[in-house]
């Protein structure tokens, strides 16, 4: 027997400092009809990270299923205690790779 994986980033969502709770944005949910080639596919089981965002990509769509199951494993990893600008995090990575933020 063998497994298939499809793994799907969310859709556009909404800038918000509360990462958990952040939708998709209008983009977001107009782009949610590209997903119906999904439906060609024989798909068992869907999975999600518990954010809302992720959740609404699947659960908003066109795409056809039995039941989402909802995985904290699929969360978003703490990175820093305070956010860190992209031109910051490059400059001091290129410095050293081996630095801890």
């Amino acid at each position: 027997m063998n497994n298939s994986y499809i793994l799907l980033r969310h859709a556009h969502s909404r800038f918000s400092s509360d990462d958990f709770n952040r939708t998709l944005s209008e983009k977001g949910f107009s782009s949610l009809n590209q997903l119906d080639f999904l439906n060609s596919f024989n798909i068992d089981y869907y999975f999600s990270s518990p954010y809302k965002r992720a959740f609404e990509t699947i659960n908003s769509s066109p795409i056809q299923f039995d039941k989402i199951v909802l995985d904290n494993r699929l969360r978003e990893r703490k990175l820093s205690s305070r956010f860190i600008e992209d031109t910051e995090f490059s400059w001091k990575f290129a410095r050293n790779p081996n630095q801890s933020f």
